[in-house]
């Protein structure tokens, strides 16, 4: 308490003295400052040096040696989460790139006992570049709490100390429920910090309090699936976010007996959870914080134009409709109006960086098709279930499928499999013929979309690694 009194003594002494009608401009918060400056004077870090393209090429000889180690231990023993760690390397990987100002922000999303928090798990406890927060409120990244007096805000507030680092959250579910009016005030504050410009918000108890600043950093979460109305929400507001589904297929009688001879689960996880630990350190140790060029990852025009076209699909199957009650039936809600569609500008940058980043973490300078697999993943698992699951019984169906095979491949009944029918042709995706009855109706994939009907090979030599579950994996839990 003396050596405050003493700091703002000498603030006061240090200043010109002020005329008796601004004395007391020289408010306790100018004081405060004063006595931050002190205490904690501003870093005098050095930007980091770029990578000269030699040293580059050998770094990766390296990382790709240290990647296949770390994939060769985990595909012993939970070969189907690794398109799901792949990704999280991917994230981690963006703090490599110099000049990225755009959070990157993917949460994995899938039912209990889906592994999604596992994959999480194995990536922890490096506190050089990550910062691990469990308990998490939207209120935690500028705090206004009335118990805590000002001058110590600063030390309990979490965007400053995520700078340049991953975030990473084990259960994020908390976050996705609650009243329409609270997930719009959780939502409109995520959409402003992951804009990465900072955040300054203002309270009746503390006034003006934040961090007018660009801030990055990157979001690794995890939660169960959420309720329509949230994807809604995000919609309205602008979606930052993308996700990554968990869900594994279903598993036989006899896969999940052989999970239940197993005692060494643990000691497995234990396994994977050290060796990629001792990926990620490898990782930091060669490439510093933004020293990589984002054209030092080539991307293929072909490859170039599947990202697009996968953006383009991901930004219309989550777009909002306006709606309103139907005079003619009061308990039905239907749209009207043009559906908002975000531009896709931003998630380009956000999905080129994760695409950039899982060939440059696995150890190539080359982006390839088993990339763009994971990215279409990542795609479909960014929208409303129910429209997902109908535009890929269409992909499924080459393009074509009329509402009795949409019915049988979705298992939705038919009045709720020609409502989302509708939707997407509504979305400009597809084509929607009413037919001449219900039982008529068929949809119709456009034209400029026959892209995703290609079938995607790995480039020879490399194993394909796209696909979510692997057949035979061990069943996490």
């Amino acid at each position: 308490m003396e050596n405050q009194k003493r700091l703002i003594k000498a603030f006061l002494d240090s200043s010109e003295r002020p005329s008796p009608d601004k004395y007391l401009r020289h408010t306790k918060e100018k004081a405060l400052d004063y006595i931050g400056e002190k205490i904690d004077p501003p870093s005098n870090k050095t930007q980091a040096t770029e990578i000269s393209k030699p040293e580059f090429q050998e770094s990766l000889i390296k990382i790709g040696e240290a990647y296949k180690e770390l994939t060769s231990v985990v595909e012993k023993h939970f070969p189907d989460l690794l398109p799901a760690l792949k990704t999280a390397l991917a994230v981690h990987g963006c703090l490599l790139i110099k000049d990225n100002f755009q959070p990157i922000a993917l949460f994995f999303v899938g039912v209990s006992g889906s592994a999604k928090t596992t994959v999480l798990m194995f990536c922890l406890e490096n506190k050089d570049f990550q910062f691990r927060c469990d308990n998490f409120t939207p209120a935690s990244f500028v705090s206004h709490a009335a118990n805590v007096k000002i001058e110590k805000l600063a030390s309990i507030d979490l965007l400053p100390r995520i700078k340049d680092k991953i975030l990473i959250t084990k259960e994020l579910a908390p976050l996705f429920r609650g009243r329409d009016d609270e997930l719009v005030k959780t939502f409109s504050i995520l959409t402003t910090i992951l804009d990465g410009k900072g955040y300054v918000s203002n309270s009746g108890t503390h006034g003006t309090r934040g961090y007018p600043e660009d801030i990055f950093f990157c979001w690794l979460g995890a939660t169960t699936p959420f309720p329509p109305s949230v994807h809604t929400i995000m919609g309205q507001l602008g979606t930052r976010i993308v996700f990554f589904n968990t869900d594994p297929k279903e598993n036989s009688q006899e896969k999940l007996e052989e999970y239940a001879k197993k005692t060494n689960s643990d000691e497995n996880e234990k396994k994977c959870k050290e060796a990629t630990n001792k990926y990620l350190k490898t990782l930091f140790s060669i490439f510093e914080k933004k020293s990589i060029k984002l054209d030092s990852i080539e991307f293929p025009k072909n490859l170039l134009r599947q990202l697009v076209l996968y953006v383009r699909v991901m930004c219309r199957l989550r777009a909002v409709f306006s709606m309103k009650i139907d005079e003619k039936a009061s308990d039905e809600k239907i749209w009207h109006g043009r559906p908002q569609i975000e531009q896709p500008h931003r998630a380009i940058k956000i999905l080129r960086m994760i695409t950039s980043n899982l060939a440059l973490t696995s150890g190539r300078d080359k982006i390839n098709e088993a990339d763009l697999s994971i990215i279409r993943h990542i795609t479909l698992s960014s929208v409303p279930e129910n429209r997902r699951i109908v535009f890929e019984a269409l992909i499924q169906k080459q393009g074509y499928a009329d509402i009795a095979e949409i019915s049988t491949a979705t298992g939705m009944s038919r009045p709720t499999a020609r409502k989302y029918m509708q939707e997407i042709g509504e979305l400009g995706l597809a084509t929607f013929s009413p037919g001449s009855n219900a039982e008529s109706s068929f949809l119709q994939l456009k034209e400029e979309f026959l892209g995703l009907l290609q079938t995607e090979r790995p480039e020879e030599g490399e194993k394909q690694t796209g696909d979510v579950c692997v057949e035979g994996a061990e069943v996490p839990f």
